[in-house]
């Protein structure tokens, strides 16, 4: 009887629950009903998903095909293949390892820590000089570097570089030049910073040229690291040579000779070309053999349920659609591109946290998108600021637009990469301002934030 009463007392509740959507105990073939309706729906999602993962393997090879068709490498091997310098053009790469061989076996000074650049030391405001005792540490440290700057000037006049290393058996992050470059651009930047409170304008200008040159000899290298070292590099130069226009007295020969390093420095495809290396390493981490494999044998459950449940299979199509988004997105015209990467990181951004290595890689191209517009947003500063100083040394005063400057000092208004607008320009008597946006400010704001681009020289 108390069994019997249990089961009373569970039915009631099931009425009453059924009573609560308009059903009561006669709504057996309704629950009947409702239960088929969920079998046949479950069947329906199975075999949905089913024919995804059918589908999926075909959408990868269709995209390997398009990037292939575009002539671009789709495997490790071939990024190797295709990151080749002509047989014709001499080749820089011996004279910058040289260079940095002779850095690193001449280690580093006491002092060197407290120096702008090269370590931790603080510059002062662009108009300010060096403290004196910082610039005679910075005098000292480099004549302790003599020999390396010397080579790096001579690396600096060959245009065509290729390092010496083979894509695969370096991997994407591990690259050996990249530590030797950073060092030696740093050493460039603070080199000419010295040489235009000294006074010696030529040598402050070998000095941005070499720097600028050497941040140059990775613009074809088709890796995201490389490009990555590259737009900080023209980063540091372009600091230096705001202080360079302030504290140096340069002719316009000698301006055009810096504006000629730093026009060659913008580099509009090397984005394009580290995302199509990426892509090649991307797809070499999605191995055949089932993921949760350790090498050991032994399986992982979250590996196995990936490998099993077939998101391995969806997490690779999404890598290589989204992929070739981006790379389409690089490809725009630089005016064009910052809408294009946004629509991109908007659909990233949705992307489900099923896809776990798409997610992951995705996540870390996103910020990639930023220096790609920040790289060539200092180069198109920097361009306008030195036709600035060239105006300024013909006409003997400041231009009051950039529009002035065309076609004398600049074929065209340089366009802000992070704005649909024009670089922009404000003086007021004796000072300059040529900036861009940057990323995260309201191009009609007239407002200035720490995230813009500026170069500022007084008079």
């Amino acid at each position: 009887m108390a069994a019997a009463a249990r089961a009373a007392h569970k039915t009631e509740h099931v009425a009453a629950a059924f009573a609560a959507f308009g059903v009561d105990n006669s709504g057996e073939v309704i629950v009947r009903t409702i239960l088929v309706a969920g079998v046949l729906v479950s069947v329906g999602i199975a075999a949905g998903y089913i024919g995804v993962l059918l589908y999926a393997p075909k959408e990868v090879a269709s995209a390997v095909e398009a990037a292939k068709a575009a002539g671009y490498p789709v495997t490790v091997e071939e990024l190797d293949a295709w990151y080749q310098l002509s047989a014709d053009r001499i080749n820089a790469s011996d004279l910058y390892m040289k260079a940095f061989e002779l850095d690193a076996k001449s280690g580093s000074a006491l002092s060197e820590k407290s120096l702008p650049f090269v370590g931790e030391g603080a510059l002062p405001d662009f108009s300010v000089p060096l403290p004196e005792a910082q610039r005679t540490s910075a005098t000292n440290y480099l004549a302790s570097k003599a020999e390396v700057l010397k080579a790096l000037h001579e690396a600096s006049a060959t245009s065509a570089c290729r390092y010496d290393f083979r894509i695969g058996e370096a991997g994407p992050d591990d690259l050996p030049h990249l530590n030797g470059l950073r060092h030696a651009v740093q050493l460039l930047a603070l080199e000419s910073c010295v040489a235009a409170e000294d006074k010696q304008g030529n040598a402050a200008v070998g000095a941005l040229m070499a720097g600028y040159a050497a941040a140059s000899s990775l613009r074809d290298e088709p890796m995201l690291a490389s490009q990555l070292a590259r737009v900080a590099s023209v980063s540091a130069m372009t600091e230096a040579l705001e202080r360079v226009l302030n504290h140096a007295e340069l002719d316009n020969m000698q301006l055009s000779q810096v504006l000629s390093s730093v026009s060659f420095s913008e580099a509009p495809h090397a984005f394009e070309r580290a995302f199509a290396g990426e892509r090649c390493f991307g797809l070499a981490a999605f191995p055949d053999e089932p993921a949760g494999v350790t090498e050991d044998g032994d399986t992982t459950i979250m590996g196995q349920c990936y490998a099993l449940m077939g998101v391995r299979r969806l997490d690779t199509w999404a890598f290589a659609v989204f992929m070739e988004e981006l790379i389409a997105a690089s490809e725009e015209p630089l005016h064009q591109r910052r809408t294009a990467y946004k629509e991109w990181s908007t659909r990233v951004d949705k992307l489900p946290a099923i896809f776990v290595i798409t997610k992951h890689k995705l996540d870390e191209l996103e910020k990639a998108t930023t220096a790609d517009l920040k790289g060539s947003a200092l180069l198109r500063v920097a361009t306008a600021a030195i036709a600035v100083e060239q105006y300024q040394n013909d006409a003997g005063r400041l231009p009051e637009s950039l529009d002035a400057l065309v076609p004398r000092y600049l074929e065209v208004v340089p366009g802000d990469p992070f704005a649909p607008a024009p670089i922009r320009y404000e003086s007021s008597g004796i000072r300059s301002e040529v900036s861009s946006v940057g990323l995260d400010s309201a191009p009609d704001s007239g407002l200035t934030t720490d995230d813009d681009i500026i170069v500022t020289v007084v008079h």
